[in-house]
């Protein structure tokens, strides 16, 4: 277990060489509620929790397994309290984080919201799959609703791979030159949409820079939610495997010049100097991602 509330994802290699997705044995962090099945000649995972008496369906699609949202999904709170509203800021397209809001903790109404229009219709498709519309709604908007409400929970998986000038803004794992362009203006906005006491969860890639710096140059995360009136109450960890010709992967040179203090990591746990070549041997890389879970103190 990393956390008390963890869920354990139990596969078995049967299923995994059937879906082709023998990488998902390491992809995935400790989960304890979910399984991996096959419904109507697709690959889902099956969530089932405390707070809700239906088994939830979350499609996999296009073979990517939400391995960051469901992680996330697990540690939306400190603890298990009940509360009104929340918000998930760029939820794609599968939901793996809201629908762990309501299987998982006791969210009463999750509002969403999406950017890409694609995305939004499979969303509500599987909402509605789910028999949860009156619980997750989804609207079309860039970060933050215009509508003056304001939350008991704001949480966010949001793209952050640091990729170099001329990528295309509309790529999917686009960050920004330094990976935090979008995490910025969450921060910056978040408190003007939360109750005073609120809490807000962020899913973030620890070569960043969380605790501390990993560029001289570039505030950490704890740097930036201070200066925003946030203080971090929690931090759950996940070592990740980097995926051999993955996003990541192809980045890796780039994050190395950006974050100099970046640590990676082989499967025993040692510090690898030169991640580049290691991985390029086809040996298993790994770097640490977080839950960071944090209050708002007013302004």
């Amino acid at each position: 277990n990393i956390l008390s509330n963890s869920i354990w994802l139990r596969l078995n290699k049967k299923v995994c060489n059937i879906c082709g997705r023998m990488a998902l044995l390491e992809l995935n962090p400790p989960l304890k509620y979910v399984n991996l099945r096959r419904v109507r000649n697709e690959y889902c995972c099956i969530l089932k929790g405390p707070h809700y008496s239906k088994k939830i369906i979350i499609p996999i699609i296009d073979n990517k397994h939400p391995s960051s949202g469901l992680f996330l999904g697990a540690h939306l709170l400190p603890n298990d309290i009940q509360i009104g509203s929340a918000l998930s800021v760029g939820c794609g397209e599968n939901l793996p984080a809201e629908l762990c809001g309501v299987a998982l903790f006791q969210i009463s109404h999750i509002d969403c919201t999406e950017l890409d229009q694609k995305a939004i219709l499979r969303a509500r498709k599987i909402i509605l799959q789910n028999g949860l519309s009156k619980r997750i709604s989804i609207k079309k908007c860039n970060l933050f609703p215009k509508s003056r409400l304001k939350y008991n929970l704001i949480f966010s998986d949001i793209s952050q791979m640091p990729l170099p000038p001329g990528v295309a803004p509309n790529y999917h794992d686009y960050g920004g030159y330094d990976g935090w362009e979008l995490i910025n203006r969450i921060i910056s906005q978040s408190g003007s949409h939360l109750m005073g006491g609120g809490y807000f969860s962020l899913f973030i890639f620890g070569f960043l820079g969380v605790e501390s710096r990993t560029n001289s140059n570039i505030p950490s995360l704890r740097e930036r939610l201070q200066s925003n009136n946030f203080r971090i109450i929690k931090r759950s960890k996940y070592r990740r495997k980097i995926r051999f010709g993955g996003v990541t992967h192809q980045s890796l040179e780039y994050i190395q010049k950006m974050y100099p203090l970046a640590k990676f990591f082989s499967k025993a746990g040692k510090v690898i100097s030169r991640p580049s070549s290691y991985i390029s041997a086809k040996k298993s890389l790994y770097f640490d991602t977080f839950i960071i879970n944090a209050v708002y103190l007013g302004r």
